[in-house]
């Protein structure tokens, strides 16, 4: 994607530029549409200078912010929540299990879920494995992972999931980052649109996250290709947007919280429910095209 940008903008110098990996300074609305201050390297490029760094500053018709950060770094936003987790992300190697299958599973302190990643390891002397990208939400308070070698955390993994995953036979380096809600009431602001985890950071348990920002891109892509008045199409990805973007995160949210409660029977209640939904074919259908697709 980045190399085709830099050939569209090597075909249409005029219109397109990318300065990648300058620091975005500031985005203001001004009545042409927005300006974008860029810091530069060198000290009086552009219209103003600052400190030791340059600024550059651009006038755009359009702003797209898609930088989400993590949630500890991100300025509070209109909807907010620390769900007081952190999620331990990496690889994990397995060997046997059924292919391309992805696996989730609620603990008392949040979902374990492994996710199938193309291609098989294969080493000498070794059976096959496969790669899952791994994502273990635990309690920040008190986090059972952070004290644990490998060794020590493919066992508990090993506990925690159905034997049908298949053995657990490797694990990769975790980084570990926390989790909350931070989402903005409206995506479009002037001339500025954010997508994605800037527009809404939302817990992983149902994976929704991506999801969301893919479908914000590509309706806004849609709409400002069948228009030529910007303000006009930015209205309609407002309008569309808002139903789908609400549903996902009040559902994100409420699975989020809903999991780790601990009162009696709840936990025979939310495992009934989903071995009901398990045998629900066309519901189940449904559901799952309903969080791939969103509203359609």
């Amino acid at each position: 994607m980045r190399a085709a940008g830099l050939a569209a903008g090597a075909r249409e110098p005029q219109r397109l530029s990318a300065p990648w990996g300058r620091p975005v300074l500031d985005v203001r609305t001004v009545p042409a549409g927005v300006e974008v201050d860029l810091a530069t390297d060198r000290p009086g490029e552009g219209a103003d200078t600052s400190g030791e760094r340059g600024r550059l500053v651009e006038t755009h018709h359009l702003a797209v912010i898609a930088e989400g950060g993590v949630y500890t770094e991100q300025a509070r936003r209109a909807v907010t929540r620390d769900y007081r987790q952190s999620a331990w992300v990496g690889t994990v190697e397995v060997e046997g299990g059924e292919p391309g299958c992805a696996y989730e599973r609620f603990t008392p302190q949040g979902p374990v879920a492994l996710l199938p990643l193309p291609g098989l390891i294969e080493r000498p002397g070794q059976a096959p494995r496969r790669r899952f990208s791994l994502v273990w939400c635990v309690d920040s308070g008190d986090d059972p992972v952070a004290g644990l070698n490998d060794a020590q955390r493919l066992a508990v993994l090993t506990h925690l999931l159905p034997g049908e995953v298949g053995r657990l036979a490797g694990i990769g380096p975790l980084k570990c980052f926390p989790l909350g809600l931070n989402a903005e009431r409206t995506l479009v602001r002037g001339r500025t649109v954010r997508i994605g985890n800037a527009a809404q950071t939302l817990h992983p348990v149902a994976g929704q996250g991506l999801n969301l920002g893919l479908r914000d891109a590509h309706e806004l892509v849609r709409r400002l290709a069948a228009s030529d008045d910007v303000d006009q199409a930015l209205r309609r990805v407002e309008w569309q947007r808002a139903p789908d973007r609400w549903v996902m995160i009040a559902a994100t949210d409420f699975l989020a919280r809903s999991f780790t409660w601990n009162l009696p029977g709840l936990g025979t209640l939310r495992g009934s429910a989903l071995a009901a939904l398990e045998q629900a074919g066309p519901l189940k259908s449904l559901l799952a095209r309903r969080m791939m697709f969103g509203q359609r």
